[in-house]
């Protein structure tokens, strides 16, 4: 009777100040690079083929009108509306945020009266002023009566540096939730990776996986620029949808079945370019915290899973970036 073979067991990978010294550059490169997002995003706005694509707007409310246009435009913002009656008509000009109210301060205004008239109406001259530092004014004016009002915009470099500067505090959130991604388990997978012998050069081992990552990200930005649409008409737009997310397409509609109450929330969200791209630059370093192997045991339904409940999670105002990662790594 020949004795069994007993193979011994596969020792631990030994963890060195080395191999955490490598792997902790992983995660110091994606926080870095994910912290400079705004600058990736400033320099999309100042493309001439897409710049305005990805350009925020500005608003101008008068009483209950609303006047909107790209902040790089410096065209004159024309508007009609009638005087509440109490007398006063209040003008508020501010960038088209979904998070903090950021005013434009200093805009120029002309004041008209609209005077009826048998063929066509004409205007009035009746005063002009300038925006206060809140980008607010208050105008004292006849009770139901009829104004047109020219605004002159002319947005400078001190009030963008101002916009910009109101997403540092969702900025170090996401990274936050990175950096937590990372102590919970990945430190110890890059670690295992690496002290396997493994090389550590990411980008190169994974860059066909990559580029169809990014690819399909910019393919869910596009949808994401035109959810209005969708969710003004859902099912005519469902095959579109299941083309880009397949079945994730079904748990949009049931979304937009359940919370028809948020869609004021979130067009607001869809409006907010800016956002949109910090977002979406989470997303993309969510997969930039897994090592080759585990990209290697994605499948394109896993990717298209995940990118589907990130799409969900910035949707839903409050559930951003929620179960994303979770769900990546229940089958990374």
């Amino acid at each position: 009777m020949t004795e069994e073979i007993i193979a011994p067991p596969l020792s631990e990978p030994v963890i060195t100040s080395d191999v955490q010294a490598e792997a902790n550059k992983v995660i110091n490169e994606v926080i870095t690079d994910f912290k400079n997002c705004l600058n990736d995003y400033k320099s999309l706005t100042d493309t001439m083929l897409i710049g305005r694509f990805f350009d925020m707007d500005q608003q101008i409310k008068v009483g209950d009108m609303e006047i909107v246009q790209n902040v790089q435009s410096r065209a004159r913002m024309d508007g009609v509306t009638t005087c509440p009656l109490s007398g006063e008509l209040v003008i508020i000009h501010t960038f088209q945020t979904a998070g903090k109210t950021i005013p434009i301060p200093k805009t120029k205004y002309r004041v008209y009266e609209v005077e009826s008239g048998y063929i066509y109406d004409s205007d009035k001259y009746v005063s002009e002023g300038t925006l206060d530092d809140n980008g607010k004014a208050v105008l004292k004016l006849k009770p139901n009566q009829k104004y047109k009002i020219m605004f002159y915009p002319n947005i400078t470099k001190k009030d963008l540096d101002k916009l910009y500067a109101s997403y540092d505090d969702l900025i170090n959130k996401c990274a936050a939730w990175l950096e937590k991604n990372w102590n919970n388990r990945q430190k110890q997978e890059w670690e295992t990776y690496i002290a396997n012998g493994a090389s550590i050069d990411w980008a190169e081992a994974c860059k066909e996986f990559a580029d169809g990552i990014w690819s399909t990200l910019k393919d869910i930005w596009n949808l994401v620029c035109k959810l209005f649409d969708i969710f003004c008409h859902p099912l005519e737009n469902l095959k579109k949808l299941k083309q880009l997310i397949g079945d994730g397409a079904e748990k949009l509609i049931q979304m937009y079945d359940e919370h028809k109450d948020e869609i004021g929330d979130m067009l607001m969200m869809l409006k907010d370019e800016a956002m949109l791209f910090i977002f979406f630059n989470a997303t993309w370093c969510l997969f930039k915290l897994l090592t080759p192997q585990q990209l290697i045991n994605f499948s394109a339904k896993i990717v298209g899973q995940v990118l589907t409940e990130v799409i969900i999670a910035i949707i839903l105002p409050g559930t951003v970036l929620k179960k994303g990662f979770d769900i990546a790594m229940n089958f990374a």
